[in-house]
């Protein structure tokens, strides 16, 4: 049975990414401009930062099918804007919280800390983005 890319973790997708393109790994690292060491860790469950995945969608690949598996794995114009990557930031954001709330080993004072924090900056993402809906509807009016 074959496993379709939605069901595969971002690092399964990221290795299966470079392979379509025929590279090794010290390869595709030093295509998208970072260390071998530190593109292996993301083929093994370590999540590229905002600058990574600028890189990699600049070859031409779907950064939505790289980070959820849905949609096709590369498109003509890969231009991804700011807003797109900081709601995926928060995606990421949100799977560690939900990872860090049932993890019973993290002791419940850190759980807190973390939980403020993230209320913080979830508050924040979310004020901006609604901020910027309310402008594009009322330039939508004009």
């Amino acid at each position: 049975m074959k496993i379709s890319s939605s069901e595969l973790k971002i690092s399964d997708r990221i290795k299966e990414m470079r392979n379509r393109f025929g590279m090794t790994q010290v390869q595709f690292s030093e295509l998208i401009g970072i260390k071998t060491k530190t593109y292996a860790s993301y083929e093994s469950n370590t999540f590229p930062n905002n600058d990574v995945l600028i890189a990699i969608a600049n070859q031409g690949v779907n950064l939505h099918w790289l980070i959820s598996g849905q949609g096709e794995m590369m498109v003509d114009n890969s231009q991804f804007t700011q807003e797109a990557l900081d709601s995926y930031e928060m995606i990421r954001v949100l799977d560690t919280f939900n990872r860090l709330v049932w993890d019973e080993s993290i002791d419940p004072v850190a759980k807190l800390l973390f939980f403020n924090s993230f209320k913080d900056r979830f508050d924040l993402w979310n004020n901006d983005r609604l901020r910027k809906d309310k402008l594009k509807k009322s330039l939508k009016s004009e």
